[in-house]
């Protein structure tokens, strides 16, 4: 009885997160039309944060709901669908009109599809706490934020037209079924390998992080999409299609016996 209280007195601290991460989506498109590009991506990744905890805290504290679940991937949508499409427009595309557009567009449908996917099909799938089937959202947005956090405007031509093909592949990504490892699952593999020699690991990433910034995240995010890209396409050359890994529908939301990763969705 003590836990059940326990859980409903805290039962509003996951929606309070998502608003968090909703309202960090929210100030990005703020200050993207203000000009202040590295705020907006600065609050594109604080989202992350959000998401991370939001679904964390649910599933330690068993109060998954449908509502919660909804509420999420709208979040998800805003934070990591319109708002680094709307940065990128805003910092690379714009030179490219009309195509800018549609480059942006591509990457907050596929977004918005991959969300619903999960939706009308996650719930129901068998729970992978290791990969995601696709690319995650913030994960994608990671990379696009990153990429354009290393560009120095102003930007070229050539250059946009090369940024306008990032937001159209990682959409492809997103709603692909190439699986994508879970972090808490990377996380516990390079434990295992590398052992206390791991926590050595954190520490430079943490010193990186602080120091060096941009490169870091594009470097970090950009590595883990070529990470489960390789790994797909090793795997799908060795093994047959009987033995081919089962991946989750949609990403990790606020269900029951899912894990959350790092701010992915």
């Amino acid at each position: 009885m003590k836990k059940a209280s326990r859980r409903n007195d805290w039962s509003f601290l996951p929606n309070l997160l998502t608003t968090g991460n909703l309202l960090s989506g929210a100030a990005s498109l703020y200050f993207a039309l203000q000009g202040e590009f590295l705020w907006a991506g600065m609050c594109i990744y604080l989202g992350m944060i959000m998401d991370v905890l939001d679904g964390f805290t649910a599933q330690r504290l068993g109060i998954a709901t449908p509502f919660g679940i909804e509420y999420d991937s709208l979040a998800d949508f805003l934070t990591f669908g319109v708002a680094p499409a709307f940065l990128a427009y805003r910092y690379a595309l714009a030179p490219l009109n009309e195509w800018g557009w549609v480059s942006g567009a591509a990457y907050m449908t596929a977004t918005a599809l991959r969300l619903a996917r999960f939706n009308v099909y996650g719930l129901n799938a068998p729970s992978d706490k290791t990969y995601f089937q696709g690319l995650p959202s913030p994960a994608a947005a990671g990379v696009l934020v990153g990429v354009l956090a290393v560009l120095q405007p102003p930007l070229s031509l050539p250059a946009s037209i090369t940024v306008a093909v990032l937001p159209c592949a990682l959409g492809v990504l997103m709603i692909s079924r190439v699986p994508f490892p879970h972090m808490q699952y990377l996380y516990r593999r390079m434990a295992a390998v590398l052992g206390p020699l791991h926590l050595l690991g954190l520490a430079v990433a943490g010193i990186l992080l602080i120091f060096h910034p941009r490169p870091f995240l594009a470097i970090l995010f950009g590595s883990y999409v070529l990470l489960g890209l390789l790994r797909h396409l090793v795997r799908r050359l060795r093994l047959p299609s009987s033995q081919k890994p089962h991946t989750q529908e949609g990403h990790t939301r606020r269900s029951p016996g899912t894990e959350e990763e790092e701010g992915t969705s």
